[in-house]
């Protein structure tokens, strides 16, 4: 079976919760796809919708893009970096 080949982002590096959402992430998904790198990969999966704003729209064509957004919907329509992505389709 071929493995899809997954670029994994979005952690903080503080080690805090989005790094554990990373962690997490990738331990479930460990035995399911290859990890790459992004220009490599199939799909562009992020824990966190502003780690995946950071990544160049050109770097993601032709890519699946999965994007978690954790915790309450409501607060990331407050979010005025969230609105603009919104806005400009990117999600």
């Amino acid at each position: 079976m071929v493995k899809p080949r997954v670029f994994l982002t979005g952690g903080d590096e503080i080690n805090w919760a989005l790094d554990e959402d990373l962690r997490l992430t990738r331990f479930a998904l460990d035995d399911v796809v290859e990890f790459s790198s992004l220009d490599r990969a199939d799909v562009v999966h992020s824990v966190w919708w502003e780690g995946l704003s950071r990544i160049p729209e050109e770097s993601l064509g032709g890519k699946r893009v999965i994007c978690h957004a954790s915790g309450e919907p409501f607060r990331y329509l407050t979010h005025p970096r969230f609105v603009g992505i919104v806005q400009e389709d990117h999600l």
